[in-house]
């Protein structure tokens, strides 16, 4: 009975590991992909305000906050996950 008791707690914690690497790594993609995104963003506005020289444009480039509010954020998830790459 003890043997049962602790082969269902080895297997419960393997899944609770599991579970946690899961939600890392969709954390990871979650971030990843919100920096692609502005990265893809900020290079529109970059040559929109090359090509037409538009006030509007260089304003849209600097609105864009993402580095700016979660800089430190950024920077402390890159640290924790460069173990992981």
């Amino acid at each position: 009975m003890i043997v049962s008791i602790f082969t269902a707690m080895f297997f419960l914690n393997t899944t609770l590991q599991t579970f946690q690497s899961a939600t890392e790594k969709n954390e990871r993609a979650v971030h990843i992909t919100e920096i692609g995104s502005l990265i893809r963003s900020k290079d529109i506005n970059i040559a929109d305000y090359i090509t037409f020289l538009k006030e509007e444009d260089l304003k849209l480039y600097r609105s864009h906050s993402f580095f700016k509010s979660n800089g430190r954020k950024l920077e402390d998830w890159c640290n924790f996950y460069s173990c992981c790459f």
